[in-house]
C-alpha cells in the first residue's frame, strides 16, 4: 500500500512538473505581390466615398493559365471566390447591385489561375547606376501569355518608372521566374459598356508563389491584403510579406508602408 501511494505521488509530481509541449507554429503565409492600375483616371472616379458612391455588379469570371500551365493546381469553387470578391468590394465601400436594377457605375470582371514561363524575362536587362535607366535585351516573350505574365508581376511598371532601382528589377525578375497563383479584379465603366463600349476604370492584379500554397486556402488573404488598392494606382509592384502585414499598416496615398506606433 505504501509503495502504491509513493508511486501515485511520483506520477502526479511528474505531471505537474513536466513542461508543456511547445505549441505548433502557425504556417507562414505567402508573400503577396500587388500591381494596381487606374490608367490615368482620378481617384475620385475610381474609389467610392460619401460624396461619390460607386455601384457595381459582378459580371463575369473565369479560370485561365498565363504562360505554361502548372499541373495539379487546385481551383476554388466559383461561388466561394465570387462571395469573397463581393464581400471585399463591400468592405471598401462599393455598393452592390443585382440583375434587374439600374445600370451600375462599374461591372466587375475577374480571372484567376496559375502563371509560369520558362523564359528569362529580365536576364539581359542592364541598369545604369548614373542615369537610373534600363536598357537592352529581349524583355518579354512574343506570345500573349508571356506578355500577360510580365504585366502580372509588374514588369511594365518597373520599366516605365524612373525611380525604379536594381532591387525592383531583381524582385520582378524573381517573381516572373517563380510559379505563381493569381487573382485579377477589373472594373469596366457600366454605362459605356451597356452602350457597346469597353473602358477599364481600374485593375488590380494579386499573386503569390504556388509552391506550398493554393488559391482556395489563401484567396481570402490575397483579396483582403489587396483591397485598399482597388481603384488605386501603384507606381511600382508592391511586395508584402507576412511580417509586413503583421507589423505595418499599408497607407495607400503614395503606396508607402508606415510602422505601427509602439
Amino acid at each position: 500500500m505504501k509503495y502504491f501511494v509513493r508511486l501515485t505521488f511520483a506520477l502526479l509530481s511528474a505531471l505537474v512538473i513536466a513542461p508543456p509541449l511547445p505549441a505548433a507554429k502557425p504556417k507562414k503565409g505567402p508573400e503577396i505581390l500587388i500591381v494596381a492600375d487606374t490608367f490615368g483616371k482620378a481617384e475620385t472616379t475610381t474609389r467610392p466615398s460619401s460624396e461619390n458612391p460607386i455601384s457595381y455588379m459582378l459580371f463575369i469570371g473565369k479560370q485561365r493559365d498565363l504562360g505554361a500551365a502548372i499541373a495539379g493546381i487546385k481551383a476554388p469553387p466559383k461561388e466561394e471566390i465570387e462571395a469573397l470578391i463581393q464581400r471585399t468590394l463591400s468592405d471598401q465601400g462599393y455598393v452592390r447591385k443585382e440583375i434587374g436594377d439600374t445600370i451600375p457605375d462599374i461591372f466587375i470582371v475577374y480571372t484567376f489561375g496559375s502563371a509560369y514561363t520558362e523564359e528569362d524575362y529580365l536576364g539581359s536587362l542592364e541598369f545604369d547606376e548614373e542615369t537610373g535607366e534600363f536598357s537592352g535585351g529581349n524583355i518579354i516573350g512574343n506570345d500573349v501569355g508571356s506578355r500577360e505574365l510580365f504585366a502580372l508581376v509588374g514588369g511594365n511598371k518597373v520599366l516605365q518608372q524612373k525611380r525604379a532601382s536594381r532591387d525592383d528589377v531583381e524582385s520582378v525578375q524573381d517573381a516572373a521566374d517563380t510559379n505563381r497563383l493569381f487573382i485579377m479584379i477589373a472594373a469596366v465603366d457600366g454605362p459605356k459598356f451597356f452602350n457597346g463600349e469597353k473602358e477599364i476604370m481600374w485593375r488590380t492584379r494579386i499573386s503569390i508563389p504556388s509552391r506550398g500554397f493554393n488559391l482556395p486556402s489563401f484567396m481570402d488573404l490575397m483579396l483582403e491584403t489587396a483591397a485598399p488598392y482597388f481603384g488605386k494606382d501603384s507606381e511600382l509592384p508592391i511586395f508584402l510579406r507576412e511580417e509586413d502585414r503583421r507589423k505595418t499598416d499599408v497607407q495607400i496615398g503614395d503606396a508607402t508602408v508606415v510602422e505601427e506606433p509602439k
